[in-house]
């Protein structure tokens, strides 16, 4: 039984790291211009950071404007603080299809969805907006564009 549910773990690690986008040349599409594109790159799909008490792997990226940034998945949590589950703080899964996007800074933050072979921004955007006497607070802006990235090649920027 021990082997089966160590299969399984196994199992789930790998589908959870192969939804992650592939390594490789994306076309970039702006949805005001379905024509027009632009070349974007995921540059890492194997790099990993501890979130509470599981290691995530994350993808990272350079979108159509050159700007780099790392995505790391929706992670879901046990923080009830009380040892009754065995567990005061644990990490319980991890999601293989939104990941909240930010630029090395960590100013700011974008949610989107992926695939293996694509990236989706549906046009929400975190960020750190200055207030009155210099404290920091945390603004959401909806936006009614969204733009998603399509794999092109391995090899090179589509033409």
């Amino acid at each position: 039984m021990k082997a089966l549910s160590v299969m399984a773990v196994l199992a789930f690690a790998a589908a959870a790291a192969s939804a992650l986008p592939k390594v490789g040349y994306y076309k970039s599409y702006y949805s005001a211009d379905h024509g027009a594109y632009q070349c974007a790159q995921v540059t890492s799909n194997t790099k990993q950071v501890k979130i509470g008490t599981k290691k995530v792997t994350y993808f990272e990226m350079l979108t159509g404007d050159g700007v780099a940034i790392a995505c790391i998945p929706k992670v879901f949590a046990d923080t009830d603080d009380t040892p009754v589950d065995g567990d005061p703080v644990r990490t319980i899964f991890w999601s293989s299809a939104t990941a909240m996007c930010s630029t090395a800074d960590g100013r700011g933050g974008e949610e989107v969805e992926f695939d293996d072979t694509h990236v989706f921004w549906g046009g929400t955007t975190i960020g750190q907006v200055a207030l009155p006497g210099g404290a920091i607070g945390i603004g959401e802006q909806k936006e009614r564009q969204t733009s998603f990235t399509e794999f092109y090649s391995t090899g090179s920027c589509p033409p």
